[in-house]
């Protein structure tokens, strides 16, 4: 007699996606300026959510980030009303916290410590530091 063979099943895997912690939704705030804009961190880019507030004009000294600022109005990325008030018309997405902060203040801006999450109003800079950011599975 021949041995009979076994047969096996594979081991069942299940691939379902499995749940990312999304980032926080952070704000940044000039009361002087009546400005709030809101972003979050999405696939590894500081992305500023749409209907954010913005300065209408670069207000700081010459910087690189000036230059994008005028590249977002131009583009109409964020367009300035009759009233004077810039808002975003799209969300867009940054390289750091700081080039979005600066785009948003019209002057230089440390976006670490800026961008305060509208829950627990903690810093991006403390966030991103607890290792939660680039889309990172929250307790592994």
């Amino acid at each position: 007699m021949r041995p009979q063979p076994i047969l096996q099943s594979p081991p069942r895997v299940d691939q379902s996606p499995q749940p990312i912690e999304a980032s926080p939704v952070f704000t940044i705030s000039l009361a002087k300026a009546a400005i709030t804009a809101q972003a979050r961190e999405i696939d590894g880019e500081f992305t500023v959510l749409q209907g954010s507030g913005a300065r209408p004009m670069w207000v700081g000294k010459r910087h690189g980030y000036g230059g994008l600022h005028a590249k977002l109005l131009g583009d109409g990325s964020i367009v300035v009303d009759s009233s004077g008030t810039a808002m975003f018309t799209r969300d867009v997405a940054f390289a750091s916290p700081s080039a979005a902060g600066a785009v948003i203040t019209g002057r230089a801006c440390n976006g670490r410590t800026a961008w305060l999450s509208t829950e627990a109003g903690e810093t991006f800079g403390h966030w991103q530091s607890r290792g939660l950011g680039d889309g990172q599975l929250a307790g592994v």
